[in-house]
């Protein structure tokens, strides 16, 4: 995350920024979790009933 301090990513996973806005409108924003990038695909998946994702 260039510009932030924070460093980067081991090999093979990323950094990812969770923000979600509700029914109501209201943004909720995550702190910037560290994952494996299989677990970002699988997420992704199951969130839009997937069962690939592209790219993989």
């Amino acid at each position: 995350m260039p510009g932030t301090g924070a460093s980067l990513p081991a090999r093979g996973s990323a950094i990812v920024r969770v923000t979600v806005v509700d029914e109501n409108g209201f943004t909720h924003h995550y702190a910037p979790i560290e994952t494996r990038r299989d677990t970002i695909s699988a997420a992704l998946a199951l969130l839009f009933g997937l069962s690939r994702v592209a790219g993989e």
